[in-house]
């Protein structure tokens, strides 16, 4: 005999997997994993959900949180880099950036056929 458990052999002699005939006792079990379904899930159908806290900074590749997938307000101005306040900007303890017109020089000139402009040379 050689088609024995969970081995199906056909008239032709076609030797085949019956998986109806195999059983197990063994589970699925993770932490990080909530596993559902059949009771022997090593054999039975199951369903595999991420838990809750499981993926943290480690398991998150470079550049895979984009632009899009940031929810609008979720970023708080400490998280934004405080290099990011370059000329003509300050950046507070609180994180808030704001402008700093004393940092700010400038080397032109406005003009306008409406309007009378005076002051500084550089206005």
């Amino acid at each position: 005999a050689i088609a024995g458990t969970g081995i199906a052999r056909s008239a032709a002699g076609v030797l085949s997997v019956d998986g109806t005939g195999i059983t197990g006792d063994g589970d699925i079990t993770s932490s990080d994993l909530t596993v559902g379904g059949d009771a022997d899930a090593l054999l039975g159908d199951v369903t595999l959900e991420i838990a809750a806290g499981a993926v943290g900074t480690t398991e998150l590749a470079d550049d895979a949180v984009t632009s899009a997938k940031i929810v609008n307000d979720a970023v708080t101005p400490l998280k934004i880099d405080a290099a990011l306040a370059g000329t003509g900007l300050t950046r507070s303890a609180a994180g808030v950036l704001s402008v700093d017109g004393t940092g700010i020089t400038g080397d032109g000139d406005i003009t306008s056929s409406d309007l009378t402009v005076g002051g500084d040379a550089d206005a």
